[in-house]
């Protein structure tokens, strides 16, 4: 596949914080994406501190969050994040957020306006449980499975933890504290550093591991590699031929093909249901530190970091 026609969908450029039409609005490093039935996009502002919204005409506002670095629930308006990284959004419009520094998944409701912590929230550390007793360390992205579950990547811990929407936290991948690179079944697997994940209809989960390569996780907690040689570089390809160098974030289309940020590569790949591996958008010139993706109305949209912008791609 060829490049793609890519725009900026909103963002001046350069750090800041400005709501407004999306030539003049403002981010500052603009982290996870996600898009609604109805086309709005939602951002996890990561530097502001912030939630915020893209309507479909692009102007920007403020979803949740007050700016101030901290952890407080109450409402949309009067809520704290600190640096959150990824937002989804769930089949009744509620929306969930990595909240990275607070080690914590918060919950924002819909119908009150209002923001909970669900899971999390206290010191970093790895513990299963329920509701605050749990600890992650630096969740860095999460996703809805099939399952109707959450399935969060537990950045620093290395692990891939799941969370029922009553906040019950269990390890499915990984084990804490233990980087690497194994493919096996449950805590004998291996990452480093998971920072993107995301789940198919199928109940597979697919992450983006700083390994240098996109894994796969089937429903019983079996990993294996998906695509990726696992040496850091930039070659498309047929699955293990293919070389990544950082991959960030990845989303999925209507016909299940993945979407992959290669942060350190510039650029967005495509992978295939069969792993073949190929480059949608230029190496250079369009993107300075690519991260969050989604797909929706058959386009993708992609927070870069580096240009604190929102680009899209049209497919």
């Amino acid at each position: 596949m060829g490049a793609l026609s890519t725009v900026v969908f909103a963002g001046s450029g350069g750090a800041g914080f400005a709501n407004g039409a999306g030539s003049v609005a403002k981010f500052s490093t603009p982290w996870g994406i996600a898009v609604s039935p109805s086309g709005w996009l939602y951002v996890a502002d990561a530097f502001n501190h912030r939630i915020r919204t893209i309507d479909p005409a692009a102007n920007v506002t403020t979803f949740a969050g007050n700016g101030v670095q901290t952890l407080l629930n109450g409402s949309f308006a009067g809520s704290s994040f600190q640096a959150p990284t990824d937002v989804l959004m769930d089949a009744a419009a509620n929306v969930y957020v990595a909240d990275d520094s607070n080690n914590a998944i918060r919950f924002l409701n819909r119908a009150s306006s209002t923001v909970t912590t669900l899971a999390g929230g206290a010191a970093a550390g790895s513990v299963d449980g329920t509701g605050q007793t749990a600890r992650f360390y630096e969740p860095r992205s999460v996703t809805m499975g099939a399952d109707g579950h959450l399935y969060v990547a537990d950045a620093q811990n290395h692990t891939i933890r799941r969370v029922t929407t009553a906040g019950v936290v269990t390890t499915l991948a990984g084990s804490a504290g233990q980087a690497g690179y194994v493919d096996a079944t449950g805590s004998s697997a291996r990452f480093r550093f998971p920072v993107g994940i995301v789940g198919t209809p199928d109940g597979n989960l697919y992450v983006a591991d700083t390994n240098h390569v996109v894994r796969k996780i089937s429903p019983s907690g079996e990993v294996s590699t998906f695509a990726g040689s696992g040496i850091a570089g930039y070659a498309d390809g047929a699955a293990s031929q293919a070389s990544f160098n950082g991959p960030a974030d990845l989303c999925v289309d209507d016909e299940g093909n993945l979407y992959v940020t290669d942060a350190l590569n510039r650029c967005v790949r495509r992978v295939t249901p069969q792993g073949v591996v190929s480059t949608i958008t230029p190496t250079s010139g369009i993107f300075s530190n690519p991260r969050g993706v989604c797909y929706g109305g058959g386009a993708l949209y992609v927070t870069d970091a580096g240009t604190h912008q929102v680009m899209r791609i049209t497919l």
